[in-house]
């Protein structure tokens, strides 16, 4: 009986032990949890804080009108930082094709300049017109008017296109380097930020009366601060070839942007940062108007 109860004893002594040492390991292993969370959240707010200083960094030193010209990284802290400028008046903007909505009882207005313009680059792009314009149809029938303050909405995006049903894959990954949104429908295009990624862009700019190696040619004798005004642009080509399109090149061609986007992002080996700067050129200074943290299109 006395060798029974010693041996319940003893299991009970090693069950305890055993308890102990559980009880001793987890709680180990939730305060290394909670030491690394609070390292990665002190990463993470410093990475922030990189970004929002790197981005402040580039608005005052750097060339925004000259992207090619921008600083491509720099060191920050132990942290190298990575950057993208995106002219964002150097693409189509897709919130033009909404300046001739009308009311249902009205008569349809005549096609505008920048539907006339968007469809001649989506022929450059090899699409047959009835496929053009039945993708322009779908990308103008799917903006509604708000309610609200009674005014259309503008596009946000430019891959609020994928939804679409003429949108396919292969042809997004075309578009997207064309197509861009501005706060606003006016169409203004900065030749000067243009290069071979917007060639069909700069081919329907000119009707297509230039062949691609007379645009990579005119591209190539861009002066490295830009043409200064349309009269320099076309200034080597014979009247008679601009004729078809003096109008769009007259109402839609600029020389400077007002738009930019900024991606910042850091190769940091535990935690990836990403910032992405909507940027609005306001009198002579630049003002960011939107941030979103992390990665997208």
């Amino acid at each position: 009986m006395q060798r029974q109860q010693r041996g319940m004893a003893l299991l009970v002594v090693l069950l305890m032990i055993a308890m102990m040492a559980l009880l001793a390991t987890t709680s180990n292993q939730y305060g290394n949890l909670a030491v690394a969370q609070a390292g990665n959240r002190q990463a993470m707010l410093q990475a922030k804080w990189d970004l929002l200083g790197a981005e402040q960094w580039f608005l005052t030193t750097q060339p925004l009108q000259q992207p090619f010209n921008a600083a491509r990284q720099q060191q920050f802290g132990e942290q190298l930082l990575h950057f993208r400028l995106r002219d964002r008046q150097a693409c189509f903007n897709l919130n033009a094709l909404l300046m001739q909505r009308v009311a249902e009882d009205q008569q349809p207005a005549l096609p505008s300049l920048a539907r006339q313009l968007f469809l001649r680059m989506l022929g450059q792009l090899g699409l047959k017109k009835e496929e053009a314009d039945r993708l322009m149809q779908q990308l103008i029938a799917s903006v509604k008017p708000d309610p609200q303050v009674n005014k259309w909405r503008l596009f946000d995006e430019v891959s609020q296109l994928r939804t679409l049903p003429a949108v396919t894959p292969s042809l997004w990954q075309k578009l997207q380097p064309l197509l861009c949104v501005t706060p606003e429908t006016r169409l203004n295009i900065n030749v000067n930020g243009l290069t071979a990624r917007q060639m069909p862009l700069f081919s329907a700019l000119f009707a297509g009366q230039l062949s691609s190696t007379q645009l990579q040619s005119l591209l190539d004798a861009r002066p490295p601060e830009g043409w200064k005004d349309i009269h320099a642009l076309v200034s080597g080509i014979s009247s008679r070839t601009l004729e078809p399109a003096i109008a769009t090149l007259q109402s839609v061609v600029v020389t400077e942007s007002h738009y930019f986007e900024l991606l910042i992002w850091g190769d940091h080996p535990t935690i990836f940062s990403a910032l992405r700067s909507r940027i609005e050129q306001q009198d002579e200074s630049y003002r960011v108007t939107a941030r979103l943290y992390g990665l997208s299109e």
